[in-house]
């Protein structure tokens, strides 16, 4: 500012048109100083602004060893075992029912299973329904007779179910379907621990047919045979 003075001091002497031309100049370098000043200052404290918060680090943290990123979820004592897999692993269709059997491990059968034989007959049951029909309740009755004249002989009773509804809902069907002919069997003479039941629901159709000749011929409980 101090050449805007002596400017002044200078237009003093000089005359009058002169003079009003310098003071303007003076006045309009002030005002120019003034600006770059702002314009500094802005952009100074924009810079400030944008620069990091994070502290900076030494040099010797740079040298750390970092661990695996892995390191700490998982060991190779933690290393997950292969999926079962054959017959009775999950999802497979021997398993469906296997876990509906009646008795427990130890109260079953320890001879081998001799398979379905022509005395035991099969029964069919109506759409959605565990009721024994009056024509399936003479097929049971000579079950029932069969089995105690025979009676070294143990059974295994099988409710199956047609493909229609669900999973879940065919398994407990099957199942209750089971029970019902064990029941009639228990109630014409047959004693109960020679009798187990199962479902397998829609897992094992006699016929892969869409008809209802075949949904009739899936809707069944039939008998395994132990000797």
């Amino acid at each position: 500012m101090h050449w805007a003075k002596r400017d002044e001091a200078a237009s003093t002497r000089l005359t009058p048109p002169i003079r009003m031309e310098v003071v303007a100049m003076s006045r309009s370098r002030c005002w120019v100083v003034v600006r770059l000043s702002l314009v500094m200052f802005v952009l100074s404290a924009g810079l400030s602004a944008c620069k990091s918060t994070t502290p900076r680090k030494h040099w010797w943290e740079f040298w750390k060893p970092k661990a695996p990123a892995t390191s700490s979820l998982y060991t190779d004592d933690t290393a997950l075992a292969p999926a079962p897999s054959g017959p009775g692993a999950p999802g497979s269709s021997e398993s469906a029912g296997m876990g509906e059997a009646t008795l427990p491990p130890e109260a079953r059968p320890t001879k081998e299973a001799k398979g379905m034989i022509a005395a035991l007959k099969t029964v069919y049951f109506a759409y959605d329904s565990a009721e024994i029909n009056p024509s399936e309740q003479q097929v049971l009755s000579e079950n029932a007779e069969w089995l105690k004249a025979n009676a070294d002989v143990v059974v295994q009773i099988e409710g199956h179910c047609d493909e229609r509804g669900t999973p879940e809902y065919n398994l407990n069907l099957g199942q209750r379907r089971a029970n019902a002919v064990k029941q009639f069997l228990v109630e014409h003479g047959v004693a109960p621990e020679r009798l187990m039941t199962i479902s397998y629901g829609e897992e094992r159709p006699v016929d892969l047919g869409k008809t209802e000749q075949a949904y009739q011929l899936n809707r069944r409980a039939q008998f395994l045979v132990y000797e």
